[in-house]
């Protein structure tokens, strides 16, 4: 069997336009990110279309002599703490779920997608008027529970998942152990 030249030459050009779909994506994905990257290191006073050969250190100075710092050390707190609240609720809800036999288990699992479909910014104004009537708004605590409450339904989803390709003969072999359903949450499923 042989090649044909036609062949060869209309699998160079498929090659060459995957090849060059895949520049301009490129290209599309990483400009930003130069832009971005040149605005950070230029002065102040320089806009992005110009062609400066100024690099400068002054706009990370000026951002740390601002209190910059501040808002990085309260988006990790809110991170980090929220992330914990979400999964630890997450994890003994989605255990309940996927483990018990129980009326009403689908519709709570139900309710608990249908608010995906949802997007969560709808709920910004109602929330918004709802602790600033409570004297809630502006703390840390009014917006980890709100990502709390953002992060937990998607959690809870993707642990029922998880929890149910666990066999639940490990259960019953930790209950005959002796066991709590504690115990099999965290030191059987868990790991």
């Amino acid at each position: 069997m042989y090649l044909n030249t036609k062949d060869i030459g209309n699998r160079y050009f498929e090659i060459f336009v995957i090849f060059f779909c895949f520049l301009l994506s490129s290209l599309f994905v990483i400009s930003p990110i130069y832009y971005v990257f040149k605005g950070a290191f230029e002065p102040l006073s320089i806009s992005l279309v110009s062609r400066s050969k100024d690099w400068t250190f002054d706009n990370f100075i000026y951002i740390l002599n601002e209190g910059y710092h501040t808002y990085i050390i309260n988006s990790f707190i809110v991170c980090i703490v929220s992330t914990l609240i979400a999964c630890v609720v997450a994890l003994f809800a989605a255990y309940a779920i996927s483990r018990f036999r129980f009326k009403g288990r689908g519709i709570i699992f139900g309710s608990i997608l249908g608010g995906q479909f949802f997007p969560w910014i709808i709920l910004i104004n109602p929330i918004f008027i709802i602790f600033a009537r409570a004297g809630f708004d502006n703390s840390l605590s009014s917006i980890i529970f709100i990502f709390t409450a953002v992060i937990t339904p998607f959690s809870i989803y993707l642990l029922v998942g998880y929890l149910t390709t666990i066999p639940i003969s490990l259960d019953e072999a930790a209950i005959l152990d002796g066991a709590s359903r504690f115990k099999i949450v965290i030191f059987v499923l868990l790991p």
